[in-house]
Parts: structure tokens; C-alpha cells; sequence
């Protein structure tokens, strides 16, 4: 949260901008300040109608005509009552299903927002304050808009209201009730400070408090591997304790507040009373006047004492609705200027003297040229930090070159809709991201997909022969990340999405390292599967992967040193086959290097 915001209550550019999104709800909006003012207008004109009753019984009773009684009266009363009540219900329901219906406006355009923004852009952001944003951010925003209209507007309008009645009726009480005032302005003003300076401190010790959760709980493994369980309690209880001071310097704040608004209001009717009393007797107003002027000082000061929360409410929303709003306003995006439709097969690439960085000033690839022809399967090795994986991102247009370009068939990525050649370049990665939801949602992912072809598609893969092993089959759920299949059961998943996708472009990037052994000959035989009749990228994991690739290329920091097939490369005795050597003095069983039959990374 930005300083600038903590210290505005109320920031009018950002209300602006809520007002500007609630645009096509307005109808709701009109007509929830219109039974509002008829609420509040029913609350004020019941103590007048009560003062009138007291009035016709006292003079009736005197008169000893109690007979006469007067019920039209009665039955107004109970009238107003009754749609004081609808008017305040109505108000209630439409600014709930405004705010309900802005909320979920908002949190689609945000969604959709950040699904369009660029990796570098994700990768410099935090995914929790974006699921807070998504989240919790705008939850604050209801809670503003029911409270600004349906509480705060609603009682300011009231409390003058009240005033303006008070004087109308008789201007001597009005004057000693207006003495409590000042007090009240005073008390008003000194604890919205004192709210604010305490809602800071609980959103800043909540923070940090999820901030703690979320990261020890993503690294319990490494808390029990190094017994770290008794230190992590002691820092925990520390932030626990902090939130719980907080949250009790808050609650002494509003446990203050109230009292001395409720001490004011006693002596205010302590006050009237006293000389209201006094003009009765003396005969200067009616007991009715005396009775209306109580209840409507009671109806004044009945929501002073919601101003603190309804300060700490505002002040929430603005600090949400700032980090929703800055969210909205940030764009890197990957340009999708192009105009036409990506090729469905015999696609072909060619990377023309591509120099790229991910950091301004570091770059990862440098002037970088080479082909790989339709229907090919193409390994990429090198040492770590060669550029490897910034290659399959570029083909994927996570990022754009800084120079040079990346043909497919001919054309320039950027000449072709981003949508149609995401759809066609699609990858299996070593760390398969599987969804909460059936095997079958997260290999269809969304798509209208027969049973025949997703038959088809766990044949090839070889996933058939691990949904015969479940009970629920197709439809069994997996848990996080699909933790209770296996590392191999989940990379048969990711085989199986990737040949109902069908993509034109594969990219395997460590695809089949760490795999176990009970699904390391599934694995290879789905993959022959997943790699035959399609244009694939193979960054450099198992040798049995790579001596069958068409063409391997060998970069070192980010330049192309050596191409050619297995063979070729070994026999050349350059960098791959120092990399491979390097891998064979690292295997536990001796091998004949030259059968490839041992991995390397």
C-alpha cells in the first residue's frame, strides 16, 4: 500500500474511477438513493407523528374523551413504519446487487488483464498480492459501496435532517441540543485519526502474517529437512502476536469511541429533559414536542458511533481499490498485431540473427542463426545458461527478440495472431502443471473433445495403461499439482494433452528427466508418439532421446558452436562431446559412451 494512499481517507480520482465503472448499473444506483432518502425521510417524519399522537391523547384524556382515540393517526404511523422498513430493504438489496455485479465486473477485467500481461512482467510480480488483488481488494470495495451509500450517506443525510427538525419545531431546544456538537465534531475528528493510525498498524501486521504463512508453508519440506520446526513456531508466535496487539489497539480504539458518544448523548438528554421538562410545565410546548425532540436526538446520535468503522471501511477501499486500479493500469504485453492464422502442420523455423536479454544490458543469445526443417525433431544441449530454454520461449513469443527475427515457414511470428500460434506451439515441461480438477479437464483443458479421440490420445501416450490402474479412471480427481499421481504418471498426463491439443510445434524442455522407473518405458513410448509427424524442440535431457533426434545444436552462451547428428558431433570431439564425456565420468554404471545410452543435463 502506497503512503500517498494510507494518508487519504477519501481519494476522489479513485472514487472517479468507481464511479466511471458503475456506469451501466446506474438505474440501480438511482433508484437505491431514492429509497434512501425515503428511508430516511420515514425516520424523521415518525417523531413528528408520534409528538402529534401524545398531543391529541393528552388533550382527549383531559376532556375525558379517550373514546375518541386517534386511530387514523395509529394506522399512519404503523404505515410509515412499515415502508420505512421496504424503502430501507429496497435500498439495501439494490446496492448489494450493484456492488455484487461491479465486483464481478471488475474481477473479470482484471483476470483477463493480468492473463494478457507478458512473463517478464509476471515474473516480477508477487502471486500473492495478485490473488489479494483479485480477491479480498475487491472485496473491500462492496463493503465500501453498501457503507457509503447505505450507512454514511444515509446518516449524514439523516443527522441533518434531524437538525433541520429540531429548529422547525422549537428553537430554543434545538439550541441546547446544537451545544453538544462541537464535542461531537471533536470526538469525530481525533478518533478518525486515531482509527486510521490503528487500521494501518492490523493491515501491516496481517501482511506480514500472510506473508510469513504462505512462504514457510511453500518451504515446509526444507523446514523439517534442516528441523527448523521449534525456531519457525518462535517467529511465528511473534507475527501471531504482533497481528493479536494490532487488532486489540484497534478494538481499544472503537471501545473508547462509543462510551464517549453514548456519555455525550446522556447528557444531551440529560439536558433536554431538564429544561424541556421545565417549558412543559411551564406550559411553553407540549409533552409531545418533549417526546419528539428525545427520539430525534436519540436518531442523531445513533450513527456517530458508526463513523470509526465506517472510516477504517473507506480507508480500506481506497488502499484496495488503488492496487486494483494500479494493476489495470499496467500493460506489458506482448503486441498481437498480426493478421494471420499459424499453420497447422509442415511447419518450419528459422531463427535469423536473434539477439535477445531478459535483463536490459545481459544478453542470453547473441546474433543467433539457424534452421529446422518441417517435421523434424531438432535437441538443443549446452552448459547451463546457454540459452536453451530463452529459445523455446521465443518460439512460444513469452518474449520478442531484441534484434533479428524468427520465421515459421517464411513468416515472422509477429505476422501471425498470437491466439493461433500459442495454439500450435505448445510445450511438455519437467514439472508437469497439472489443475484441481479430473484427469479428463486437464488433458481436454476446456476443449470439446469426443471420447473417441481422447481414447485415442491416452492409447498413444500410454496413459491408457495408467487409467486402468484407477478406479475412478478418466474422472479420478487430483489433488494439488496431481500430487498423488507419480512424476511419470503426471508427465503421461501433460503426453496426452499435448496430442489432443495437437499442436504443430512441440517443445520438450527436460521432459523426461526424473522420471521413476515403473513408467520410464511408458514414458519413452509415449514420446516416440507425441514426437512423430510434427516440428519438435528437444532441450538436451536423455541421450536415448537425443541419438534419434534429426539434428542437435550446441550453444555456448547464447552461440551457436556446433550442429550436426549424434554421431557427427561425437566423432568431432568439440564441445558435445565434452559435455557427454563430462555426463558419462558423472554415471554410477560404466558405459559404452558411444551407444548413448546414458543421459546428460
Amino acid at each position: 500500500m502506497s503512503e500517498s494512499v494510507q494518508e487519504k481517507t477519501f481519494d476522489l480520482a479513485i472514487v472517479g474511477k468507481l464511479l466511471g465503472m458503475v456506469k451501466e448499473f446506474y438505474p440501480n444506483l438511482v433508484l437505491a438513493i431514492f429509497f434512501m432518502i425515503l428511508s430516511a425521510l420515514g425516520e424523521l417524519f415518525l417523531p413528528i407523528l408520534i409528538k402529534n399522537i401524545i398531543d391529541q391523547v393528552s388533550k382527549l384524556a383531559l376532556e375525558g374523551r379517550l373514546d375518541q382515540f386517534p386511530i387514523s393517526d395509529a394506522i399512519l404511523y404503523l404505515g410509515i413504519l412499515v415502508s420505512t422498513m421496504g424503502a430501507n430493504f429496497l435500498q439495501i438489496f439494490l446496492l448489494s446487487l450493484l456492488s455484487q455485479n461491479l465486483i464481478l465486473k471488475m474481477r473479470n477485467r482484471l483476470y483477463i488483464h493480468l492473463l494478457g500481461q507478458s512473463m517478464s512482467w509476471h515474473q516480477n510480480q508477487r502471486v500473492g498480492k495478485l490473488v489479494s488483488a483479485l480477491t479480498s481488494d475487491l472485496d473491500t470495495l462492496s463493503d465500501f459501496i453498501n457503507n457509503l451509500i447505505s450507512g454514511f450517506l444515509r446518516d449524514i443525510l439523516l443527522m441533518v435532517g434531524v437538525v433541520a427538525v429540531l429548529f422547525s419545531v422549537n428553537t430554543s431546544l434545538g439550541l441546547i441540543t446544537v451545544i453538544a456538537f462541537p464535542f461531537v465534531v471533536f470526538l469525530i475528528v481525533f478518533f478518525r485519526k486515531q482509527s486510521r493510525s490503528a487500521f494501518r498498524r492490523v493491515r501491516k501486521a496481517v501482511s506480514s502474517l500472510n506473508t510469513f504463512v504462505n512462504e514457510h508453508l511453500s518451504g515446509i519440506s526444507i523446514i523439517q529437512l534442516f528441523t527448523q520446526e521449534e525456531a519457525t513456531k518462535s517467529r511465528f508466535d511473534t507475527e501471531n502476536r504482533e497481528a493479536l496487539n494490532a487488532s486489540l489497539g484497534e478494538m481499544y480504539v472503537n471501545a473508547t469511541f462509543r462510551p464517549l458518544i453514548d456519555v455525550i448523548l446522556s447528557l444531551s438528554l440529560g439536558l433536554i429533559i431538564w429544561f424541556g421538562g421545565g417549558m412543559v410545565l411551564d406550559g411553553w410546548i407540549t409533552l409531545g414536542t418533549l417526546v419528539a425532540y428525545i427520539e430525534l436526538v436519540r436518531l442523531f446520535f445513533r450513527p456517530v458511533g458508526e463513523f470509526a468503522e465506517y472510516f477504517s471501511i473507506i480507508q480500506s477501499a481506497m488502499a484496495g481499490s488503488e492496487r486494483v486500479f494500479g494493476l489495470l493500469e499496467q500493460h506489458s504485453e506482448i503486441p498481437d498485431t498480426g493478421q494471420y492464422e499459424f499453420p497447422r502442420d509442415q511447419v518450419g523455423l528459422e531463427f535469423q540473427n536473434v539477439t535477445f536479454g531478459y535483463v536490459p544490458g545481459e544478453t542470453v543469445l547473441s546474433d543467433l542463426s539457424f534452421q529446422i526443417p518441417p517435421e523434424s525433431t531438432v535437441a538443443i544441449v549446452g552448459y547451463t545458461g546457454a540459452g536453451k530454454t530463452t529459445i523455446t520461449n521465443l518460439v512460444a513469443r513469452f518474449w520478442d527478440p531484441w534484434s533479428g527475427r524468427i520465421l515459421a515457414n517464411g513468416r515472422d511470428l509477429r505476422d501471425y495472431r498470437l491466439q493461433s500460434l500459442r495454439h500450435h506451439v505448445q510445450g511438455v515441461l519437467q514439472d508437469v502443471q497439472l489443475f484441481h480438477g479430473t484427469i479428463r479437464e486437464n488433458v481436454t483443458l476446456g476443449r470439446d473433445i469426443d471420447d473417441f479421440e481422447l481414447r485415442e490420445a491416452a492409447r498413444r501416450s500410454r496413459l491408457d495403461k495408467i487409467l486402468e490402474r484407477l478406479d475412478k479412471g478418466w474422472d479420478t480427481e487430483l489433488s494439488n499439482n496431481g500430487t498423488n499421481l507419480s512424476s511419470g504418471e503426471r508427465q503421461l498426463v501433460s503426453f496426452a494433452r499435448v496430442l489432443c491439443q495437437n499442436p504443430a510445434i512441440l517443445i520438450l524442455d527436460e521432459a523426461t528427466s526424473n522420471i521413476d522407473s515403473e513408467t520410464e518405458q511408458l514414458i519413452q513410448e509415449g514420446l516416440t508418439e507425441v514426437l512423430r509427424g510434427r516440428t519438435s524442440i528437444v532441450i538436451a535431457h536423455r541421450l536415448s532421446t537425443i541419438r534419434n533426434a534429426d539434428r542437435i545444436l550446441v550453444l555456448d552462451r547464447g552461440r551457436l558452436i556446433e550442429a550436426g547428428t549424434h554421431q557427427e558431433l561425437l566423432d568431432r570431439k568439440g564441445l558435445f562431446y565434452n559435455l557427454y564425456l563430462l555426463q558419462f565420468q558423472r554415471s554410477d554404471s560404466p558405459t559404452d559412451f558411444k551407444s548413448g545410452r546414458q543421459g546428460f543435463r
